[in-house]
């Protein structure tokens, strides 16, 4: 499963989540918060109110990771440059340099066909710039 924590402004309507209930983690769609209320829809449950419960951004699905670009291109300029202004070969540059452990040819595929190296890229390099760790 790769997934992020839930930071500041990373969830919008419509996010695929995972719910931490009590140990289990449940898949949902993240439906917005109304004041201290966050509300989620999930097949099985309809729609229900979290109360303090984490979510995860549900980097597998392409909708999360759509999320999770935008989120990341609407940061702050880091390393002098803005994210949006890098070409797809700098941004991969950095996180060869960063991240070595990434496989460029790893070719494990997501359910949508997807390569789970470039999900799990965006992951480390979502994680880096909030500044939190898995």
């Amino acid at each position: 499963m790769i997934t992020l924590p839930e930071v500041p402004a990373l969830l919008l309507e419509g996010s695929p989540v995972y719910v931490d209930r009590c140990g289990t983690l449940q898949r949902a769609t993240y439906l917005g918060q109304d004041g201290e209320h966050r509300f989620c829809a999930a097949k099985d449950r309809g729609m229900f109110i979290l109360g303090e419960e984490p979510l995860r951004l549900d980097l597998e699905d392409k909708t999360g990771r759509a999320h999770a670009a935008w989120w990341l291109a609407g940061q702050p300029a880091q390393y002098g440059t803005s994210w949006r202004g890098l070409t797809k070969r700098q941004v991969s540059r950095h996180i060869v340099g960063e991240f070595p452990t990434l496989d460029p040819a790893d070719p494990r595929l997501l359910p949508d066909g997807s390569r789970c190296v470039d999900a799990e890229a965006l992951r480390l390099v979502c994680l880096h710039v909030a500044g939190v760790k898995s």
